[in-house]
Parts: C-alpha cells; structure tokens; sequence
C-alpha cells in the first residue's frame, strides 16, 4: 500500500517534470527539432539510425576474454555527429539520450552485478573534464539499479588515441594498458561485469579491460557500447 507521503512525492516529481517540460520543451538529441518525449529522436531522424538487434562479432589476435558485446547503433551519420558533440563539445546532456537506448539493451542482456567503464587517460581527462564512458555508465547504473564502479579499471600505461590508427596498431596499442586496481578486486571477485564504452571499432580495448577484470577473477565479462563502427 502506498503512503500518502509517496503519493505527495510522486505528484511533486510529475509537476515539476511538466514545469521543466514548459520552461525546455523536449528536443530531439540528434537534431534539436521538438518532441513529444525528452531523450527520444525525432520521426524524421529515425529513418536515419540504424540499429543493432545481434551481437558484435569480434575477430582479434589471441585470446577472446569478452564472453559477447552489443551496440545500440550503428557509428554512421546523426549517431556518429550526436556521439562527437558528447566527447569533443560538452554536449552532456546526450549522455541521457544513449544511456537510455543503452540501458534497455543491458535489461535484456543481464542481469549484471556491477557495471565498469573504459577508463581514460589522466591527461586526457584534464583536458577534457570528463569521461564520456563514465557518463554513459552512469546513466545505465541509474536507469538498470545496478552498482557502477567507475575505479575499478585503470591504465597501467600511457597509450596512444586509438583514433585514426589502423587496425593491427589499435591492437598493439592497448595490449597490457589496463588493470583492475587492488581496492576493487574484492568486488570483481565471481561477479558478472558489464563493461561500458562509446564505440565499438575493433574491440581491443574493450578486450583488454576484459582480459584485467578476468585476471582479477570476473566470472564474466560483457560489452556494452552506445555505437558500433560499420
């Protein structure tokens, strides 16, 4: 039963989303035209997202730790320009957009234990001010309830962007360049980890952040990404 507080709250919560609704009507994320829901693409960019409904085939030297990852979308087009102004431009707010899409890929795919994110280099985050993996993984945590753990991978080694570079460099790029820091190792121990990035390309990356969580004993290793490079 319900409690006249909850209820008091509940209505509180739905006035002031229609307020902020009357102040910031609803933009689509991709394209700034007006929508009826906050966070969805507009009918006419619709057409122009392609997404994914299969997992990502990953084809890499060695060994595979990633036991499978999905892509909510294609990296082409209003997806690819939507994903850069979140990481280049400050465009925070599209963190909502993709988590959300994201969040509902990892319902199906769970359930999860805990969620982690590719971390980013200390230098880069200065300069930028944020991780967009981070942000993505907050949003799904919040949307999904499941813990997210953003310290416990780390970069054991200065790499290189991985931007631009052709494949068999991206996969010599990042080998050995992450590591489950010692303070987490007792969460990672048996759990079954969702790890969250922005784009997929070849997915080493995300295979070494696999391989380190494996290593600290994650009985599974899942990838999650808001896009997937064609």
């Amino acid at each position: 039963m319900c409690h006249a507080p909850c209820v008091q709250r509940s209505l509180i919560q739905l006035s002031l989303r229609f307020l902020g609704d009357l102040a910031y009507p609803p933009k689509c994320p991709l394209c700034d035209s007006f929508v009826q829901s906050r966070d969805s693409a507009c009918p006419q960019c619709e057409p122009y997202i392609q997404r994914f409904r299969s997992d990502a085939h990953i084809e890499l030297p060695g060994r595979i730790w990633i036991s499978y990852a999905r892509s909510c979308f294609a990296y082409d087009g209003r997806v690819r320009d939507a994903l850069q102004a979140m990481k280049y431009s400050k465009r925070l707010d599209l963190a909502r957009f993709f988590g959300r899409e994201m969040a509902s890929e990892a319902r199906e795919m769970g359930p999860f234990d805990l969620l982690a994110c590719v971390p980013m280099a200390c230098a880069r985050i200065r300069g930028r001010g944020y991780n967009p993996a981070a942000l993505l993984s907050r949003a799904v945590a919040k949307s999904c309830g499941v813990p997210f753990a953003p310290g416990v991978l780390r970069r054991s080694r200065d790499a290189a962007p991985q931007v631009g570079l052709p494949r068999e460099e991206r996969v010599r790029n990042v080998v050995g360049a992450f590591e489950v820091s010692r303070a987490a190792d007792a969460r990672i121990d048996g759990a079954r980890v969702l790890l969250i990035d922005d784009v997929l390309t070849t997915g080493a990356t995300a295979n070494d952040c696999a391989r380190a969580l494996s290593k600290a004993g994650a009985d599974e290793i899942c990838v999650l990404t808001a896009a997937r490079a064609l």
